[in-house]
């Protein structure tokens, strides 16, 4: 039996039911299946929901962390919290920004609020220096203008869960964000988003679960969980018609660039 590369699970919630119930478990499946790398993206309800999830998986081996707002949530966390989320991410675990963003599927009636919060992120972000991970859900053309406004280069990131067209794609590459799939991406029907991830190039890509949503097949229905960014590698080497080992490999180390984990790792003396 071949061995894959370790992976890198780019964006989970440990810290949601049913995860938040048995975090060591979880973990210990998901390195069975040669997970070694898990990024927890820390939102909630309130800010002191955010912080705990840093303090709490802040001391896990391999566990790293983001922190932001999801749009959901934009009025909850007017933009006075960008001074109490500036204070955590000094925390030495914490790799990047997010996710924040835009989400207009369920409610477009407080866009000018999820504008005003994504751009106060997104120069944060360009102020710390820190990646950030763009939630973007029905809201393709409302943020590119947000980040046209900044100048390129001087912001990096990825947009995870990816669902937009190769256009947009491309667009993303070269404003120096990756593009990152999720379990969607193994749908029955989402031939035109694996025709996306097929034209773009491998030094682009990371793979993610969102867990515990968009469970990939075969296990939908069910909640979804790091483990399972196993699936979407596969599914992503299917596409690209090279081997599931060069998936892992590239995405691994684009993860680990994008988010400088040798840097955090080397700070702390491992």
């Amino acid at each position: 039996m071949q061995t894959v590369p370790e992976l890198f699970d780019t964006h989970c919630h440990l810290g949601m039911d049913p995860l938040r119930q048995n975090v060591p478990e979880v973990l210990a499946k998901a390195r069975a299946k040669g997970v070694r790398y898990v990024l927890n993206v820390a939102i909630g309800s309130s800010f002191e929901e955010i912080e705990r999830q840093v303090h709490e998986f802040s001391g896990l081996d391999d566990v790293y962390i983001a922190l932001g707002v999801h749009p959901h949530d934009v009025d909850v966390f007017p933009l006075g919290c960008l001074g109490d989320v500036r204070r955590l991410l000094g925390q030495p675990k914490v790799v990047a920004i997010g996710e924040v963003g835009l989400d207009l599927y369920y409610r477009s009636d407080n866009l000018a609020a999820q504008k005003a919060l994504f751009a106060g992120f997104l120069g944060l972000a360009q102020e710390m220096g820190l990646p950030v991970v763009i939630h973007s859900r029905d809201a393709c053309l409302e943020t590119m203008d947000i980040l046209r406004a900044f100048p390129k280069g001087t912001l990096r990131g990825v947009f995870h869960c990816f669902s937009y067209s190769l256009e947009v794609a491309q667009e993303a590459l070269g404003r120096g964000f990756l593009v990152s799939f999720a379990g969607n991406i193994t749908f029955k029907r989402a031939s035109a988003l694996r025709e996306v991830a097929r034209d773009l190039p491998l030094e682009g890509l990371m793979v993610e679960t969102d867990a515990p949503f968009l469970a990939p097949e075969p296990f939908r229905g069910k909640p979804n969980e790091p483990a399972y960014v196993l699936e979407t590698a596969r599914v992503l080497s299917e596409v690209k018609q090279i081997s599931l080992e060069a998936i892992a490999r590239a995405t691994t180390a684009n993860a680990m660039k994008l988010f400088k984990i040798e840097a955090v790792q080397a700070e702390a003396g491992r």
